[in-house]
């Protein structure tokens, strides 16, 4: 299987640059494996990884940045400030990992 065939529920994602921990991505996506190989080929191969991803899709993703957006940097970007530090911790303890869609296998 290929990261092309790794489809899942859409899911809210929490995402950060190895080298600058401080700011976090919040994005939505329906394939975390296409997803992180796009956007670190678009940056030159940049070390980007999640930290956390939650079940939902545009709509949570437009209220979780509503919730964030004092911490605002940039377009997704956010401070990682205490409360959204909470936030990942809280989905990282509650240990959800998207489940690949089933294939039609005819």
């Amino acid at each position: 299987m290929t990261y092309w065939d790794t489809r899942h529920e859409p899911i809210v994602y929490y995402m950060v640059h190895k080298r600058h921990k401080g700011a976090v991505k919040i994005g939505t996506t329906v394939n975390t494996e296409q997803r992180l190989a796009r956007y670190i080929k678009n940056r030159d191969g940049e070390p980007y990884f999640f930290l956390a991803w939650e079940r939902g899709g545009p709509s949570l993703e437009s209220k979780r940045h509503q919730q964030f957006r004092h911490l605002l940097i940039t377009g997704e970007w956010f401070f990682l400030a205490e409360d959204l530090k909470q936030h990942i911790i809280g989905l990282i303890e509650n240990g959800f990992t998207p489940e690949p869609e089933a294939k039609n296998e005819h």
